[in-house]
C-alpha cells in the first residue's frame, strides 16, 4: 500500500489555541494523526518529496526492486515525529497563554 501525506501541521503563525476560525483545530489534527497511524503503507510520499527522492531516481527509472522507496517504519516514525512536532507547538502556545 502507498499513502500520500501532504501536510505535517497548520502552518507556523496559526494560532492553534483559541483559534476563532477553527475552535476545534488540536483536537481534529490530534484525531488525524491517531486515525493516519492506523494505516501500515509500504511506501509514503510526502508533499514536497525531494529528501525521499535524493539518490533514488536512478534505481526508480530503472525499476530496481525492492522499490527504493520501500520502508515500512517510515510511515509511522514520520508520524510520531511531527505529532510530537505538534504536541510541542501546542504546549508552548499554552505556556506562552498562561504567562499573560
Amino acid at each position: 500500500m502507498a499513502a500520500f501525506y501532504a501536510c505535517a501541521g497548520p502552518n507556523t503563525g496559526v494560532s492553534l489555541i483559541h483559534n476563532p476560525r477553527f475552535p476545534a483545530l488540536v483536537s481534529q489534527a490530534l484525531s488525524t494523526f491517531h486515525r493516519l497511524k492506523q494505516l501500515s503503507p509500504d511506501i509514503f510520499l510526502m508533499m514536497h518529496p525531494a529528501d525521499q527522492f535524493a539518490g533514488k531516481l536512478d534505481r526508480l527509472r530503472a525499476s530496481v526492486l525492492p522499490n527504493p522507496l520501500y520502508d515500512p517504519a517510515a510511515w509511522h516514525k514520520m508520524l510520531d515525529d511531527s505529532e510530537a512536532e505538534f504536541r510541542q507547538r501546542v504546549a508552548t502556545e499554552q505556556a506562552a497563554l498562561q504567562r499573560r
